[in-house]
């Protein structure tokens, strides 16, 4: 078992401050923000620095960079990933659900190694499949208790009072000024209008054969992008706050995220998923506000897409959960969003141990079936076939994974990747058998509508 050491600070910056101050001396910082309150949201924001080991994956090449070199594993990528939290257990009856551990993301592309299924779609961008750095120092930042920081530090060596003098000095200097300006051009989509709508009615058609119930499709839009990727995150975020903001600053590609949507929390032996089905747009006037949100609650297609989704979960659920512990918890509740109201259901369920492997649970849940469809595997295959470019980190997950049995994933929706001057953001919807293509195709520009915002467009 590793030990922690335990600080508590009091600082006059924020906790964006303090992660700009990080990151100009480590590469691989990531900031979990939680910048919206939600019931989906816990009351802990987390930065993660100093990486001791880093994890990536492509297809069955693992990658593992820590202090003994660089090697590369053709194996499992799952399984290797359980290895290194194994290795590195922490024992903790701490009020805080992440002190020690890795930040990271599945990409959606696993799922062809997790099912074994053919990789149909375009790959044109080149990042990994499974990265997580796992980090020396894990700073946590409670919501209700602003100017208070408690650090958490893996491996007590002759370098601790060095470390916490550099965290102390993190917390209390202002950062420099930085670059806050950022341009982005010739935005373009992977689909035009009339190709996904054409791509929807194919959707129903397999719906019609009785191929699947529902698909989640998407639409992908690709920009230039010269800046800082730093200063478009600080502005989407003020624009559109969200439960599981974050910012990963990792080597190869800068990640940005705005997501509303709980993938998996783990703690405690219970494991909570919840799924977002239902869309419709915010309104600037309070009356067409409130009829927007009627509307979305008495809408018997999405209240149908939601529900399917919930059974789809249960199964999933069921392989990993004790027998007859799976419960809805709750069903149908509106969340409120600055640009969208979203419906959601919470399904929980015991496991049959507190200790878990990644690997089981990841290979039984992922990917999330809100952003797939029903049933999973075919609709996956579909989605392959429809959509012209793999989706990348788009509705794969990001998050933390604890060495002390926990786990809060979420699922990489309002997400923006960067890589050598090229931005990506994805958006799409649940389609089933009366969805109407035209409305399918203006709920993606909705669901862009805030990101399309920060990006000056």
């Amino acid at each position: 078992m590793q030990k922690i050491t335990r600080i508590v600070l009091k600082t006059d910056l924020t906790k964006q401050e303090i992660f700009e101050n990080i990151k100009r001396v480590y590469t691989g910082a990531c900031f979990l923000n939680t910048s919206y309150k939600t019931a989906s949201a816990k009351n802990f924001s987390y930065i993660g620095y100093d990486p001791f080991c880093r994890i990536m994956s492509k297809g069955n090449t693992v990658t593992v960079a820590d202090e003994s070199g660089y090697r590369e594993i053709c194996g499992n990528p799952l399984k290797c990933l359980d290895e290194i939290i194994s290795e590195n257990r922490v024992r903790t009856h701490n009020e805080f659900d992440f002190i020690a551990g890795g930040i990271g993301y599945f990409s959606y592309d696993l799922k062809n190694i997790i099912e074994h299924l053919p990789a149909l779609a375009k790959r044109d961008v080149d990042i990994p499949d499974m990265y997580f750095n796992f980090f020396r120092t894990i700073l946590v930042f409670e919501e209700n208790n602003a100017g208070k920081i408690t650090a958490f530090f893996l491996f007590a060596d002759k370098s601790m009072d060095k470390r916490i003098t550099q965290l102390k000095n993190f917390a209390v200097i202002p950062p420099k000024p930085s670059g806050s300006a950022y341009t982005v051009k010739n935005l373009v989509s992977n689909f035009t209008k009339n190709s996904y709508i054409n791509a929807v009615a194919k959707v129903k058609r397999y719906i019609r054969d009785g191929d699947i119930f529902q698909v989640c499709l998407s639409q992908r839009f690709k920009s230039d992008f010269q800046g800082s990727p730093w200063a478009l995150y600080k502005n989407l975020d003020s624009i559109n706050p969200a439960p599981f903001s974050a910012y990963f600053d990792l080597d190869i590609v800068k990640i940005i995220s705005a997501s509303p949507e709980l993938f998996l929390r783990i703690k405690d032996g219970i494991v909570i998923t919840k799924p977002m089905k239902g869309t419709r747009p915010r309104a600037c006037d309070a009356s067409a506000d409130k009829r927007n949100m009627r509307d979305l609650i008495s809408s018997s297609k999405d209240d149908a897409e939601l529900s399917m989704i919930v059974d789809l979960e249960r199964n999933d659920l069921g392989k990993i959960c004790k027998p007859g512990s799976i419960a809805v918890v709750k069903h149908r509740e509106i969340e409120k969003y600055a640009s969208v109201f979203q419906t959601t259901s919470t399904v929980a369920g015991n496991l049959p141990q507190k200790q878990y492997s990644v690997e089981k649970i990841i290979r039984s849940v992922f990917p999330g079936g809100s952003i797939s469809g029903c049933p999973k595997i075919r609709a996956m295959e579909i989605i392959d076939e429809l959509e012209p470019t793999a989706r990348n980190i788009y509705t794969g997950v990001l998050g933390y994974i604890s060495f002390h049995n926990t786990m809060t994933l979420n699922v990489g929706i309002r997400i923006i990747t960067i890589i050598r001057n090229k931005l990506y953001f994805q958006t799409g919807g649940g389609i089933v058998a009366d969805s109407n293509e035209e409305n399918e195709y203006i709920e993606t520009l909705v669901k862009a509508g805030s990101i399309k915002s920060a990006l000056g467009l």
